[in-house]
């Protein structure tokens, strides 16, 4: 419920006003009902408040939790009280488990309709509610269970509660289990290589909120990503000032896990339960997504390493379909020819020869680059026997992707269309420099790559790579590196 909260209020825009969520109420009355039948007491009379997450480590605050106004405390032990708070926050599993094949349907319904008549009716009727917090106790840019004044302009103040350091410890404790930290990195290819981590993160803790620490060159990588929280961007050429800007936005949030990826010594001066850092992890293999997975290994189950992934929304399809709509056929190749290091670019005549060797196979060529790369684009497109349009500098990195997601095979040099390319299950055959293939290829089953024995990039001949492209057409099940 705080997640689905939290996105519901990020994807609307709408006033924090006019969402909020219902677990709180629900939970109040369960805590309720428990402290009821332990005193023999009627239900009707007794106020109790449940704060935090909807789960385990929700936070039911005794001290708030009242009889006719008079403290619980007055009619209970410590011991009972406990054994209370402890049913609470297990309780919908105790209902899951009595009714065996369904989770509780009538309460939850209740205690929405009490939330729906308080504004309705202005009731002006204080409950627990998950809310998105603006500074109340010390929380920034979440959603969590507090209680508010609920009326005709819908969830219209938060009453913040004066909470004594144990009360407080928990409702932060509280605030990290719905909380995650991933610190990525900054170039687009290597950006991509961090999403396998971020997804097994998700399949780990799916109601968790990740927010994530990169820089403006990748940040629109993860626009869509679907369970994120915040984009976070490291400004390296702001100095110190721009380390303490990005501290003051970190700080303000507690987090239950931070995945530093960088390892810069950023976490060291966050709030949170547990930092995982390549200082304290085991590499995986020698494959850049590997060294990743291994800051994580001993966290999570480590046993699959997931796919790299892009999140691609209908406007981003609906442009590649608008942009493709010219080209005949389907089979298509997707070219990209540039490099932001001239040791990295294979020489755009091998492109040319490439292209004419296995036209054949293609209906159409796709070239896309920045817009450095406009030029060289468009002389390979001039001189090529395929039709073909240069999207070099028309694309941002997202429409690339859903451009990329159509073709049937990419063809470049060691740069981040390539990696993008995989990520939305595209093969990929990789030309490599002076680089490291082994480590930093594609993170897909279906990525090849070629470099030649001497690093050096116009030693890879036209014809080993139009092999790799023969073999990534006839099996795309399998990748293997070569060498001319």
């Amino acid at each position: 419920v705080d997640t689905l909260t939290y996105h519901a209020i990020k994807r609307t825009g709408w006033n924090r006003r006019r969402v909020m969520g219902q677990a709180g109420v629900l939970d109040s009355s369960r805590m309720a009902a428990f402290v009821a039948l332990e005193t023999g007491l009627s239900a009707k009379y007794i106020n109790a408040m449940v704060m935090g997450g909807h789960g385990d480590a929700m936070v039911p605050m005794t001290r708030f939790t009242t009889i006719s106004g008079i403290s619980i405390e007055h009619f209970l032990s410590a011991e009972k009280i406990e054994e209370i708070i402890q049913r609470t926050r297990t309780g919908g599993a105790e209902i899951l488990a009595l009714k065996g094949n369904s989770s509780a349907f009538d309460a939850p319904a209740a205690a929405i309709a009490e939330m729906v008549e308080a504004i309705a009716y202005n009731r002006k009727s204080v409950l627990p509610t998950v809310a998105y917090l603006q500074g109340e106790y010390g929380q920034e840019d979440i959603t969590i269970g507090v209680p508010a004044v609920l009326g005709e302009r819908g969830m219209e103040k938060i009453i913040e509660l004066e909470l004594n350091d144990t009360e407080l410890n928990f409702f932060n404790a509280s605030v990290a289990t719905t909380r995650e930290e991933l610190i990525t990195l900054s170039n687009i290819g290597d950006a991509i290589m961090t999403t396998p981590v971020l997804e097994a993160l998700h399949n780990t803790y799916p109601l968790a909120t990740i927010d994530i620490v990169t820089d403006a060159r990748a940040d629109r990588l993860f626009a869509h990503c679907p369970y994120r929280g915040r984009v976070v961007l490291k400004d390296k050429q702001a100095g110190w000032r721009g380390t303490v800007a990005l501290l003051r936005q970190l700080r303000s949030t507690h987090y239950g896990l931070v995945v530093d990826l960088r390892t810069d010594g950023l976490t060291l001066l966050l709030r949170a339960q547990q930092r995982l850092t390549r200082h304290g992890g085991q590499p995986l293999g020698h494959h850049a997504v590997e060294r990743h997975f291994g800051v994580i290994s001993r966290h999570i189950d480590s046993s699959h390493i997931p796919a790299a992934r892009v999140w691609l929304s209908p406007v981003e399809q609906t442009f590649a379909d608008r942009q493709l709509s010219g080209l005949p056929g389907q089979r298509w190749l997707a070219l990209g020819p540039g490099a932001r290091w001239q040791p990295k670019r294979w020489p755009v005549e091998c492109f040319r020869a490439l292209v004419n060797q296995c036209q054949a196979e293609f209906d159409a060529v796709i070239l896309l680059g920045d817009h450095t790369e406009k030029a060289v684009c468009q002389d390979l497109k001039d001189h090529v026997p395929l039709p073909g349009i240069n999207l070099a500098g028309k694309t941002d990195l997202l429409q690339a992707a859903a451009i990329l997601a159509q073709a049937r095979l990419f063809v470049g040099n060691d740069s981040g269309p390539g990696h993008i390319a995989a990520a939305t299950g595209t093969p990929t055959v990789t030309v490599f420099g002076p680089g490291d293939p082994a480590r930093y290829h594609p993170w897909h089953t279906q990525a090849r790559w070629m470099q030649s024995s001497t690093r050096n990039i116009e030693g890879v001949t036209v014809n080993a790579v139009t092999d790799q492209v023969m073999a990534a057409l006839a099996d795309n099940n399998s990748y293997r590196i070569k060498s001319s």
